[in-house]
C-alpha cells in the first residue's frame, strides 16, 4: 500500500487560476496533487458555494458579503479579471466534476459557533453524491465539527489550528475530529506522537517551501496541503 503522503491542492492551482474554480483543481490534478482542499460557506439564498472569503471585495472588487447574496446574483458575476469570464461554483457542481478522482478536504468556513443548519447541508449534500467516505470537512471552529459528528457518526472531520496546539489537542477530545490539520510552524514530534496516540490523521498547512516540505515528510503525516503541487512533488 502507498503510505506516501497526499499532496493536496490548497484552493486549486491558485498561482495560474482563479482560486477555488473548476479550472484551478483541473490544473492541479493535472499537475500531480492526490488530493484537493476547497473552501465551501452559504451564500444568500442558502446553497453551499465553493468560496473562501465572507465578503465580495478581493475577488470580485464589490461591496457586498456571499452570505448575503443569492445564488442567482453570483452567477452574473464574474471574477475579476477573466476573459472568457469565470463565475462562482457550487458545491454540487464541484462534486459533479471531481467524483472518482483524488480524496477531497471541505474548509468550512461559517460566521456561527452553532450552525446546524450549515452541517445539515453539508451532510446533504456528501450523502446525496454518495461521497462520504472520500470527502472530509475540517473547520477552525470545533463546535461546527462537533454538531457534523452529533448528526453523523460516518462524517469524517478535521480540526485546524495553527498555535496554542495543547489547548486544541485537549480540546479535540471532546469534539472527536477524526484529524488534526496543524500548521507547519507547530508541527512537532510531541504533536505527531500525540496524535497517533490518539488515532488522528495529520494533514500539514500550507507547506510551500521545499526545505519546509522535506523536514514535513520526515514526519508520519497523512497529507500536505500547498499553493504549490509541482514544485512540493519535484522536491520530493
Amino acid at each position: 500500500m502507498d503510505k506516501r503522503p497526499l499532496i493536496i491542492a490548497h484552493r486549486g492551482d491558485r498561482k495560474n487560476f482563479i482560486e477555488n474554480t473548476i479550472p484551478a483543481f483541473e490544473h492541479a490534478l493535472l499537475q500531480g496533487a492526490t488530493g484537493l482542499e476547497i473552501d465551501v460557506r452559504a451564500c444568500g439564498s442558502g446553497e453551499i458555494v465553493v468560496f473562501h472569503d465572507f465578503s465580495l471585495k478581493r475577488m470580485f472588487n464589490l461591496p457586498g458579503y456571499i452570505g448575503k447574496t443569492k445564488l442567482d446574483q453570483l452567477r452574473k458575476i464574474p471574477y475579476t479579471g477573466t476573459n472568457p469570464p469565470v463565475y462562482i461554483d457550487t458545491l454540487d457542481a464541484f462534486l459533479d466534476r471531481f467524483k472518482g478522482t483524488v480524496p477531497i478536504n471541505l474548509d468550512a468556513k461559517t460566521i456561527h459557533f452553532f450552525d446546524f443548519g450549515f452541517a445539515d447541508k453539508l451532510i446533504g449534500i456528501l450523502k446525496n453524491h454518495d461521497m462520504m467516505d472520500t470527502v472530509w470537512i475540517s473547520c477552525f471552529n470545533p463546535f461546527l465539527l462537533q454538531i457534523l459528528k452529533f448528526k453523523s457518526k460516518q462524517i469524517r472531520t478535521g480540526y485546524l489550528f495553527q498555535r496554542t496546539t495543547w489547548v486544541h489537542t485537549t480540546y479535540d477530545l471532546i469534539t472527536m475530529a477524526d484529524a488534526w490539520h496543524p500548521h507547519f510552524r507547530v508541527l512537532t514530534r510531541w504533536l505527531v506522537d500525540r496524535a497517533k496516540k490518539h488515532g488522528k490523521e495529520l494533514y500539514v498547512w500550507t507547506v510551500n517551501d521545499p526545505g519546509m516540505a522535506e523536514k514535513v515528510s520526515h514526519y508520519p503525516v497523512d497529507g500536505m496541503i500547498t499553493d504549490d503541487v509541482e514544485l512540493i512533488k519535484r522536491s520530493l
